[in-house]
């Protein structure tokens, strides 16, 4: 049975894969809330901050972009620690901090991975 939600958040797993400093590639998964928005929004919030997907940005112009969109679509998430292993709590400027260093490009993939499964409901489909 289908049941309509009228939740205004969802919380998704994210995967994050990069490499560590043997060059072995590690994959780390945390839950992160996002907000459940109408296709109508998301297309608003995606042209909003410029969130194309055409070449001519930058990486670095691309990635402001998305840490702009992501900025406002998650809400919040768990199991983020610091290299100390101490709880880093959420915030939309930590988030941005993340997305603009040298783990955004990693970590932006595997937001919108998230954000697509909630869109379309469905897993993202890997490359």
């Amino acid at each position: 049975m289908f049941v309509i939600s009228q939740a205004t958040s969802a919380r998704l797993p994210v995967t994050v894969q990069q490499y560590d400093t043997a060059g072995r590639l590690q994959q780390h998964q945390f839950p992160v809330e996002i907000k459940r928005l109408t296709q109508q929004q998301w297309d608003a919030l995606f042209a909003h901050h410029q969130v194309t997907g055409e070449s001519g940005q930058t990486v670095s112009e691309n990635l402001q972009a998305n840490a702009a969109l992501l900025a406002e679509a998650i809400t919040g998430w768990d199991e983020v620690n610091d290299m100390q292993g101490q709880s880093v709590p959420y915030s939309a400027t930590t988030l941005r901090e993340l997305l603009l260093g040298p783990d955004g490009p990693a970590l932006s993939r595997g937001m919108f991975d998230a954000i697509f499964s909630l869109r379309y409901g469905t897993a993202a489909q890997k490359n």
